[in-house]
């Protein structure tokens, strides 16, 4: 599996929203390498649900910007979410 790291194109221009996305990308890059290292047994539920958790947490914000900025894509964005 490649590793996954942040790339300045994946920016949406919103400080805190690309730090979630930093993040999110941490948490998949620790679960492939717990696959790769043959640990998944030991981490997978724990990262599972970090990765649950911070991507509600994250979604959250995300729309709440949509709402607040009145961005045109909110509701497909939304769906997306879901």
């Amino acid at each position: 599996m490649a590793h996954f790291k942040w790339k300045k194109e994946y920016s949406v221009g919103v400080k805190k929203i690309d730090d979630q996305h930093k993040q999110l990308i941490a948490i998949i890059d620790r679960l492939r390498l717990s696959i790769e290292g043959r640990e998944i047994e030991e981490n997978l539920k724990d990262i599972l649900r970090e990765l649950d958790e911070y991507t509600l947490n994250h979604f959250s914000l995300e729309e709440k910007y949509f709402d607040e900025f009145n961005y045109k894509n909110a509701a497909e964005h939304k769906k997306q979410h879901q």
